[in-house]
């Protein structure tokens, strides 16, 4: 795997720490989400451009919040994945978990 999904990978778990390995519950945990965009594509990696929102060429970006505090928090997101690189890790990791090379 390439050093941008070992930076995505990093960076997951980051903004996760301190939830529960299933994610369960996780607004519960300080942790809060929302996605903009409306293309699965990973072409512009995590970048939310309001000119492409407005000309629905937004890719899919998944925003996440932390508060500490067990609510939920929508104000300036802390981290941003690309959907599409989102799915490509978790291929990856379930490849991985099932001992097969992802297609």
């Amino acid at each position: 795997m390439d050093e941008y999904f070992k930076g995505l990978a990093k960076n997951l778990l980051r903004a996760t720490d301190g939830c529960r390995d299933d994610m369960h519950d996780p607004d519960v945990q300080g942790v809060s989400a929302r996605v903009v965009g409306d293309r699965l594509n990973n072409a512009h990696g995590e970048e939310v451009d309001p000119e492409r929102i407005a000309a629905g060429q937004q890719e899919l970006v998944v925003l996440l919040y932390r508060d500490g505090s067990g609510s939920a928090c929508y104000y300036v997101p802390q981290f941003r994945f690309n959907l599409s690189s989102l799915i490509a890790l978790a291929r990856a990791g379930a490849a991985h978990m099932l001992k097969e090379e992802p297609r």
